[in-house]
């Protein structure tokens, strides 16, 4: 029996990838859209052969027909729409952040929990296939110990035309996202919460963190230290806006070798480039990769979860522990000290 799914939020996330992948899999079902701007759902609804349309997502979690749902609206929003769906026993695909605050992200796990209903984060970059290589080379033990890894993401100047040409085929105006001026604690948990997810995904949990920025009226640069629980240590750098092409990397030190992942821009199909270094002259590795289709694969990921009734990954918890050091960051940077994440 297909799964029928229905999405809430149709945003550019959702038309660019969740719309696009369930109306292309033979194997699961989209049934219902559902937007705040009744219109847009009205119109791609036309556009995908999509029967049921919905301006309020309650109603959406009345309709039978739906065994999940896909949460692509502004984190604000999620918590409400996490605990309605759980209290519905409807499955939930939930962009990134889990929700806006800490407290917020636990009890919307343990509402998934108590009812049944399973729950995972879209941290899409868990199923770039140059990452999943590097994370194979980790869990296989060629890196041998990490030490190190370290994490750089830039925020480009040129983001605007990225959008420009990707958007091109998008339905309905797009609010602008607010700043770092404007909303710091949006900024980071819809931004860097990306790279505390890969840090803890490729060399586990962090202990604490120090967190030092500059923020100007048309640039800032934030620098993170972190001390991981086997020993390693992280940095984050996170720079914006840059005059260069998009540029996001992670670079990973062991005892046996070292991982160099260069990663592009999400929304296009180039895939990410991955170089495996161990010692010895001319000791290099890379994977030959074809395509980015990192959303659509974590879409489908989920769904085949709730197919063979297994939890899907990244858990819940993994996205709380992400917030987690987003908090200690925010709280680091107040403080101007070291945060025990014990206390984020």
């Amino acid at each position: 029996m297909k799964v029928r799914v229905g999405i809430i939020g149709c945003g550019r996330i959702a038309q660019r990838f969740h719309i696009k992948s369930l109306f292309q899999s033979p194997n699961h079902q989209l049934v219902a859209l559902c937007d705040e701007r009744v219109e847009i759902a009205q119109e791609l609804a036309q556009r995908y052969h999509v029967k049921k349309v919905f301006k309020d997502y309650r109603e959406l979690l009345l309709n039978e027909e739906v065994d999940a749902v896909v949460i692509s609206t502004p984190p604000e929003s999620h918590f409400d729409i996490i605990k309605a769906s759980a209290l519905a026993k409807k499955h939930v695909f939930v962009e990134k952040p889990l929700t806006n605050t800490v407290e917020e992200c636990k009890e919307a796990i343990k509402l998934c929990e108590d009812n049944k209903v399973k729950l995972m984060v879209g941290f899409m970059r868990r199923f770039d296939k140059a990452l999943a290589w590097s994370k194979e080379k980790i869990a296989s033990g060629d890196v041998g110990k990490v030490f190190v890894i370290n994490s750089t993401y830039n925020l480009v100047a040129t983001y605007g035309e990225y959008l420009r040409t990707t958007d091109s085929e998008i339905v309905g105006k797009l609010t602008p996202s607010q700043s770092y001026k404007e909303n710091m604690h949006g900024f980071l948990i819809n931004n860097l919460v990306h790279h505390a997810d890969l840090i803890g995904w490729m060399a586990g949990s962090t202990t604490s963190l120090l967190a030092s920025g500059i923020f100007e009226s048309d640039y800032f640069t934030l620098n993170v230290l972190l001390k991981l629980e086997d020993g390693a240590m992280s940095q984050i750098q996170f720079n914006g806006f840059v005059k260069t092409d998009w540029q996001e990397s992670l670079v990973i030190h062991g005892s046996k070798g070292s991982l160099f992942v260069e990663l592009f821009f999400p929304y296009l199909t180039t895939p990410s480039h991955a170089v495996f270094v161990s010692s010895g002259l001319g000791q290099r590795f890379s994977p030959l990769l074809a395509t980015n289709t990192m959303y659509k694969d974590e879409l489908l990921y989920f769904l085949a979860c709730i197919d063979s009734d297994s939890k899907p990954q990244p858990s819940a918890f993994e996205a709380l522990e992400s917030q987690l050091i987003v908090a200690a960051i925010e709280k680091s940077l107040k403080e101007q000290t070291w945060v025990s994440l014990d206390g984020a």
